[in-house]
């Protein structure tokens, strides 16, 4: 069967967020749910819910830290996210329903979210927890690694050692989507340079890495159909798996 890959080109993506100029509306990290009708985002710092359909947006945190990279869990019923009121980033998980916040990772490196893994018993993230002290400090030059976390708490799992950014599980939790980075600003537009990123798909039962774009455009948010038979993104750069 033939799929599809649209890459996303959206202002947001996985990431720390910088500090918001006082007045401006920087609307970051986007994330449907997966039933389609709610959309969390990142605004202010913090995570925030509004029906995709329109209407008024509802904060689902409120704290003096930097939250981000808010990622439903497949049933809708948890989101998951960055946060850094401890220090650096560490993964959050809140229910829906009661409104408890767990904290699931404990770590001095920044743990960024990603996803869920498809049957949704854990949460990924990009962590550079085992690079050398000067490497992790240091954006341009370290290379996060894909880690899981158990959404009860436990110790995480590497996924792979490959840096793997902005990966997202299909629903059969056989394969993921990801954009590599190869070093430079990745807020940076229309980027056509030697450092402009491309996407792969890693298949977690064999191991391969794929590379699915090749073009000298910027590609990155990869991101899942809801039945995990094709990508969905930005249709100006398409290309068939």
């Amino acid at each position: 069967m033939t799929r599809t890959l649209y890459l996303l080109t959206a202002l947001l993506f996985a990431g720390a967020a910088p500090a918001q100029p006082a007045g401006e509306r920087w609307l970051r990290d986007p994330a449907i749910s997966p039933d389609g009708r709610t959309i969390a985002f990142t605004h202010g710092g913090d995570i925030h819910r509004v029906p995709s359909t329109g209407g008024t947006a509802v904060a689902l945190t409120r704290t003096d830290a930097v939250e981000s990279n808010p990622r439903w869990s497949p049933d809708g019923k948890r989101i998951a996210y960055s946060s850094d009121r401890n220090g650096t980033l560490d993964v959050y998980l809140l229910d829906l329903a009661d409104g408890n916040v767990r904290r699931l990772t404990f770590h001095e490196a920044h743990d960024v979210v990603t996803g869920f893994t498809a049957d949704g018993e854990a949460v990924l993230f990009e962590s550079v927890r085992y690079d050398p002290p000067g490497l992790a400090a240091d954006p341009h030059r370290s290379r996060p690694e894909l880690y899981a976390v158990p959404i009860d708490g436990g110790t995480p799992r590497q996924v792979t050692p490959i840096e793997a950014r902005q990966a997202a599980a299909d629903s059969s939790g056989n394969r993921l989507l990801y954009s590599d980075y190869k070093g430079d600003q990745p807020y940076r537009k229309h980027d056509d340079s030697p450092f402009a990123r491309d996407v792969w798909l890693l298949d977690l039962e064999n191991g391969r890495h794929e590379q699915l774009t090749t073009n000298r455009w910027n590609d990155h948010t990869p991101a899942w159909n809801p039945d995990g038979t094709k990508t969905r993104g930005h249709p100006c750069s398409r290309k068939s798996l």
